[in-house]
């Protein structure tokens, strides 16, 4: 994989977290963070990390999502998040000029961020497709490899180090920085 449209040799990693897997409009976006990555130095900083509120009326139906039942994240620290517009905004001003990736971006791009309000880019590249030849994981009874989750691909590829609070948007896109890092190194990702 060539990038060959980069402005600068900076790229923003980001990732979701959401009510489900549907997509817009049955799930929503609960936490997203970024973080930017430079391309020639491997130094990288969060940018941004923020958790989503809704209205009561919405909320209400976030009472069954697996990301409430199944990670520290709970309904009521919504309210200590931002509305979603804004947070959309504030998201699409740090992105201008940047080439924005993530690690499933047929998840994150695909079934919410190319949707009102959030209106992002399209993404270069997904580091989880680039990860797979690596990774080499076979499907049973299959010739192909399957798709690494994040946490497979992070042990694989940063030397079996686990990454803090997987499934929260700012762990889960360190963790995906960390595995852009590799591939970058080993010349999977090239970046011209």
């Amino acid at each position: 994989m060539t990038l060959e449209s980069f402005l600068s040799p900076e790229i923003i990693v980001l990732d979701t977290e959401t009510t489900g897997l549907s997509g817009y409009p049955r799930d929503k976006i609960v936490d997203i963070a970024m973080i930017s990555l430079n391309t020639k130095t491997f130094k990288y900083q969060p940018i941004y990390n923020s958790l989503i509120t809704y209205p009561p009326e919405i909320t209400k139906d976030f009472t069954n999502a697996w990301i409430f039942k199944n990670t520290d994240l709970q309904i009521s620290d919504l309210v200590h998040g931002k509305p979603e517009v804004q947070v959309a905004k504030e998201c699409r001003s740090l992105l201008s000029d940047h080439t924005v990736t993530s690690f499933n971006t047929d998840f994150d791009f695909g079934k919410f961020l190319q949707y009102q309000p959030w209106c992002f880019p399209d993404p270069l590249f997904c580091i989880m497709q680039e990860a797979t030849a690596v990774c080499q994981i076979r499907v049973p009874y299959k010739r192909d490899y399957k798709f690494p989750s994040l946490i497979e691909a992070h042990s694989m590829l940063c030397n079996g180090r686990k990454f803090d609070q997987p499934h929260r948007a700012l762990g889960d896109a360190l963790g995906a920085t960390e595995v852009l890092i590799t591939l970058l190194k080993r010349n999977i990702v090239k970046v011209l």
